[in-house]
């Protein structure tokens, strides 16, 4: 068994520690201003009539059968889904491409061979999907009522850009206050 040495600190005290200087880019601060807003974007219903395309957030309710069978994890109600994201089985998401908010389609789908709930892999589905609502993702501008709302300590948007110039460098900051929610938010972007 290897025992480490112990080690006892001598002289340290009153050593002089020279600190460098971090240069951050504009582009790094607007960069993570940018990341911010994204964060923060609310999701508004588009009242007019159209077909779902990629890129919306679109709400669906669908239930899944295989062999005429529900199937566990096969039905979902009001799931928020990003069309292009790829994250539910493939065609799943180009089935429902082209539909307007209520209407309905079945989609039959395979599962893919490698799909990580063994007992699905390689099987043939098919889904009933209702598209309730098509959705879009509205980011706040950077001004100063964006730096008001992340922190109720900023007073501009200079003062938000100031305190997360300082971040970047390592320096002190005032706690985080990005993913306070804002008033009135529809919903939040999330993946599946």
């Amino acid at each position: 068994m290897e025992v480490s040495p112990t080690i006892e600190p001598k002289d340290y005290k009153g050593l002089a520690v020279k600190r460098q200087k971090v240069q951050v880019a504009d582009r790094a601060v607007e960069d993570r201003l940018k990341r911010m807003a994204e964060m923060r974007a609310q999701l508004r219903t588009i009242e007019e009539q159209r077909p779902a395309k990629d890129g919306d957030i679109v709400e669906v309710t669908f239930e899944g059968t295989i062999d005429g069978e529900p199937f566990e994890g096969g039905k979902g109600e009001n799931q928020l889904l990003e069309l292009g994201s790829g994250s539910f089985i493939p065609g799943f998401e180009d089935g429902v491409k082209g539909l307007g908010a209520g209407e309905e389609k079945d989609l039959d789908l395979t599962f893919p061979e490698d799909y990580g709930h063994k007992p699905l892999a390689g099987k043939a589905a098919r889904f009933h999907v209702t598209l309730g609502a098509i959705k879009e993702r509205v980011i706040p501008a950077l001004d100063d009522e964006f730096a008001k709302d992340v922190s109720a300590e900023l007073a501009s948007l200079d003062e938000l850009r100031a305190r997360e110039r300082e971040s970047l460098r390592g320096g002190s900051r005032a706690p985080r206050a990005a993913f306070r929610p804002r008033r009135g938010r529809e919903g939040a972007a999330r993946g599946q």
